[in-house]
């Protein structure tokens, strides 16, 4: 998997996470742009250390 297709799933799945966290607590009574971008940022973070780690050391 090349450098970009990485970013690009990774920004693809943050966006996803991002959104049905900052949906889920909508109803709660939170803001939805706050959680959004703040779930959006952590999971970037988090999934791109994930990627990281299993490009490292399993793929090659």
């Amino acid at each position: 998997m090349s450098t970009a297709e990485t970013v690009y799933l990774i920004l693809g799945l943050s966006l996803i996470i991002s959104v049905v966290a900052a949906k889920r607590l909508t109803s709660k009574g939170y803001s939805f742009w706050h959680y959004f971008i703040a779930g959006f940022i952590a999971s970037c973070g988090v999934l791109g250390i994930i990627f990281k780690i299993v490009n490292d050391y399993l793929i090659r």
